[in-house]
């Protein structure tokens, strides 16, 4: 008789767990790109534009900056939306403006050269032990200035940067 009032009880709570009453208010889940959003459809953003009226710099406060050795960072793959190797992190550099910069060596398939192409700290974010380019197209990066060596400085490897962090 034990056994099955103990049954019926963990039944009857797992049911009253799983339909919650019409008044509880909506769950909070993650979301990437306010920080939160609402289970519930029935709200939604009030502005459905605002991530793109945001500058790079405000995207990358958005996508929660982590400390990272750059010495960590060399030799990591740059991927693009489709996961393609768009190429590997050569170094990190701080140009005359204060921003950092990867330096990416990108080529073709077949190509013996690759070219060195600086990339912004703030357009890409680190997936485990690879970098997601978001905010620029590869093809903008194909057509963008080859990096010269004398509009930077190159940052020593136990230096800490700050860099988003992704998730897919």
């Amino acid at each position: 008789m034990h056994i099955a009032s103990t049954l019926i009880a963990t039944l009857m709570l797992t049911l009253t767990a799983v339909s919650a009453p019409a008044g509880v208010a909506a769950q909070r889940l993650p979301d990437v790109t306010s920080g939160y959003r609402l289970a519930s459809t029935a709200q939604g953003p009030a502005d459905p534009n605002a991530w793109e009226n945001l500058s790079p710099e405000q995207k990358m406060q958005k996508r929660w900056p982590q400390p990272v050795k750059v010495g960590f960072l060399i030799g990591l793959p740059l991927l693009d939306y489709s996961d393609s190797t768009i190429g590997h992190v050569r170094k990190v550099v701080r140009n005359a403006d204060g921003k950092i910069l990867l330096i990416v060596a990108h080529g073709g398939w077949f190509t013996w050269t690759k070219r060195l192409v600086p990339v912004p700290i703030e357009t890409v974010a680190i997936l485990a032990r690879q970098l997601n380019l978001l905010d620029i197209d590869t093809t903008d990066l194909e057509k963008g200035p080859a990096w010269n060596d004398s509009a930077g400085q190159e940052i020593a490897g136990d230096a800490t940067i700050q860099i988003g962090i992704s998730r897919r």
